[in-house]
């Protein structure tokens, strides 16, 4: 599970003959340091954030890849992972993390693939009314989606196409309002 791919049969007996107490603790420090391990988790991450073609043109896809792949095999903390994703800004070609942006547009779009990448909640029932299932609220809702209605982007219009690169920044003004408070 933790490099995405079976053991070979002599690894396998390997391990089952090896007596050393710590043999577990050895064989998930040499999982971790494969290459595999890079490639199944960069997959993993890249799958969770929807990183595709069909949002991205071919460089910020390769940029967010990338971006996503260095942080793997440098065992970046995950906080520190999200952190710098959620804060990024930039050229979107040159600053591969600034591609999430990109992909949600919108504050309610990047609200909604946030807890549930993150936090592992689907906030999106509360979008309309109180969450029947869970504590959160539309108040909730709108008061977390608001935190991205600041994240700006001024795309380079070079073409036309969804593969242009884009700078994302942020801005000064900018709130979602609650549809029924007004607030």
């Amino acid at each position: 599970d933790a490099a995405g791919i079976l053991p070979t049969r002599g690894e396998v007996e390997a391990f089952v003959a090896d007596p050393a107490p710590d043999k577990r603790a050895r064989l998930v420090e040499h999982l971790l340091a494969r290459d595999e391990f890079v490639d199944y988790w960069t997959y993993k991450w890249s799958d969770v954030l929807l990183v595709s073609s069909r949002s991205l043109g071919r460089n910020n896809m390769r940029a967010f890849y990338g971006w996503i792949r260095q942080h793997v095999a440098a065992n970046t903390p995950w906080d520190r992972f999200v952190r710098e994703l959620m804060t990024a800004s930039g050229r979107s070609s040159e600053h591969g993390a600034t591609n999430y942006f990109l992909i949600h547009r919108s504050p309610v779009e990047l609200a909604e693939n946030s807890t549930q990448a993150f936090l592992g909640l689907t906030l999106t029932c509360a979008r309309c009314h109180n969450h029947p299932m869970e504590k959160w609220t539309q108040t909730d809702y709108y008061g977390f989606a608001n935190l991205f209605s600041r994240v700006a982007m001024k795309e380079d219009g070079i073409g036309g196409a969804k593969g242009d690169a884009a700078t994302v920044f942020s801005t000064r003004e900018g709130d979602i309002l609650h549809p029924r408070q007004g607030v």
